[in-house]
């Protein structure tokens, strides 16, 4: 689809964005034409015009460029426009006080998870993560959840370069991955043993909408405070979360 389909110019603006959005740090313009494969006399004016429009924001001390203010309006208006986000964030606060857990609510995108919500756990201790971060969805519980209906080739399509791994224990075989996910579709639950994050363990589930899984939920836990017997509660709650969430998605229209 690429390249006839496609804006170019467009396409480059969105992939410097996306590039920028999953950096903390930022790039440089040279450090950008290099990830991007594009030369720097083509996407120095693109850049010039984000900057001038907020999107993203320059330090010329170090000449990086991260992304901005703007930017940032723009994601959360599809937070606080999506009508169902207020229903999903009541359930994710159900799903922690119950926990007592870190609980995230999630979609999908280029294979990537996108957390759309995030409740801590009340501990002292949880899971480092943040609302718009992006994660490979093959290393996480609730990215396996996302992935769940998927066959071998459309996985193969989905990661062309294979499956890099993220921690030691990160599924990298997609051959194994793919049987792992025929076993979790038998209730739409999934798991995660230190695959994206050392020392969490993670419980996820797939939310359909005419038989579509659209969305996902999951339970995050340190590994010392998180046995097996709470796996199974973690299960439970999820499930239960589930079938309330799926009861709601089949009256609102999903933005996404």
């Amino acid at each position: 689809m690429e390249g006839k389909s496609f804006h170019r110019s467009t396409q480059r603006v969105l992939e410097i964005l996306t590039q920028l959005a999953d950096s903390d740090s930022g790039y440089s313009l040279t450090q950008l034409s290099v990830n991007l494969d594009a030369p720097k006399s083509s996407l120095f004016p693109i850049l010039q015009t984000l900057r001038a429009k907020g999107f993203l924001t320059y330090s010329g001390k170090d000449q990086i460029y991260k992304i901005g203010p703007a930017a940032f309006h723009v994601g959360m208006s599809f937070v606080n426009k999506t009508n169902i986000m207020g229903i999903v964030e009541r359930e994710i606060e159900w799903i922690v006080n119950t926990s007592l857990e870190t609980a995230h609510f999630a979609i999908i995108n280029n294979g990537n998870v996108v957390y759309l919500m995030k409740k801590d756990s009340p501990h002292a201790v949880g899971m480092s993560s943040t609302v718009g971060f992006t994660m490979p969805a093959y290393g996480t519980a609730i990215g396996k959840a996302l992935l769940i209906d998927k066959n071998l080739e459309q996985l193969r399509d989905i990661y062309p370069d294979g499956l890099k791994a993220l921690t030691a224990n990160t599924i990298t075989d997609i051959q194994r991955l793919h049987e792992q996910l025929v076993r979790y579709r038998e209730d739409d639950i999934s798991y995660e043993y230190e695959e994206s994050n050392r020392d969490i363990r993670c419980v996820g589930a797939a939310l359909r909408k005419g038989g579509r899984v659209v969305s996902a939920l999951s339970i995050a836990a340190p590994i010392f405070r998180c046995s097996d017997a709470d796996i199974k509660r973690y299960r439970d709650i999820l499930l239960e979360s589930k079938k309330k969430l799926e009861v709601f998605f089949r009256n609102l229209r999903l933005d996404w």
